[in-house]
């Protein structure tokens, strides 16, 4: 019975799909990406954002729609963003902190960016923390945001 469960167990372990390990810092084609979405906050131009993501791309955030797909989903959001800031007739400054984990597997690869949001309106200053999780697929050559999510930390 116990070389049942070892074997059974063993092979069960083999199903599992492999994951990449922690490397110790991202590179600098990664490193710009994510400092695009950091830039294009803090300069409010959706413009910056235009070619940066694959076509399959994925971007949540907390405003409304929510999701935004494929290409131009980065300067999707950030008009959606914009309009936000607007109806709320505020403004808003991005400190991106050092990545807190990276990860590559091949072609794609995973970072997650600690943020600091200070938005201010009617005299009131806030910060929300928060991180900015990416994904990137290396295309022709060139590194691409394939999905990026915020998430507010409690």
């Amino acid at each position: 019975m116990k070389v049942l469960v070892a074997a059974l167990t063993s092979l069960a372990l083999l199903t599992l799909p492999a994951r990449a390990a922690p490397q110790a810092a991202p590179p600098a084609p990664i490193v710009a990406l994510a400092r695009t979405i950091v830039d294009a906050a803090n300069a409010n131009d959706a413009t910056k954002l235009a070619g940066k993501f694959t076509d399959d791309a994925v971007v949540i955030d907390e405003d409304a729609p929510f999701v935004w797909r494929g290409p131009d989903a980065g300067v999707a959001w950030w008009h959606a963003v914009q309009r936000a800031i607007a109806a709320k007739h505020a403004t808003l400054h991005a400190v991106a902190r050092p990545p807190s984990e990276y990860r590559r597997s091949g072609v794609r690869a995973y970072l997650i960016q600690p943020v600091e949001i200070v938005k201010s309106a009617g005299g009131k200053t806030i910060t929300e923390y928060g991180t900015q999780t990416y994904t990137f697929q290396l295309a022709g050559g060139a590194w691409k945001i394939s999905s990026a999510v915020w998430t507010t930390k409690p």
